[in-house]
């Protein structure tokens, strides 16, 4: 009887757990990933999608990312910079910047630390 009572608790001690991260995740509260200390990307649209207009490239491995939404957030935060179109891989962990100017490292850098996320050295 009181093993039964014991092993009751435990599960609902963790399906509380359980239950509160979920609400975090799918509410947008927290990331799937749980860096609470990233800012919330806003969604950047590039406009201009015609690579002709962007003569320099830069490939950025970038470190932290662990899914789609990491994904989505590297993407969003290398597109605020103006001038930069950015499609990331989460397989590769790399980030293909295609850009109208040379890709400033040090902005893109910080860009990326605001969002939770790194510059990995090669």
């Amino acid at each position: 009887m009181v093993a039964t009572v014991i092993i009751c608790i435990a599960i609902v001690v963790a399906g509380f757990f359980a239950g509160r991260q979920a609400i975090r995740t799918f509410s947008g509260d927290g990331s799937c990933c749980g860096k609470k200390s990233a800012k919330k990307a806003r969604r950047v649209r590039v406009t201009d999608t015609d690579e002709a207009n962007y003569p320099y490239t830069t490939d950025v491995p970038v470190g932290g990312m662990t899914c789609e939404k990491c994904v989505a957030a590297v993407e969003n935060a290398l597109n605020s910079i103006d001038g930069v179109w950015a499609r990331v891989s989460l397989a590769e962990k790399n980030a293909h910047v295609l850009s109208k100017q040379p890709l400033d490292m040090e902005r893109a850098k910080d860009v990326l630390r605001d969002a939770g996320y790194y510059v990995m050295q090669r």
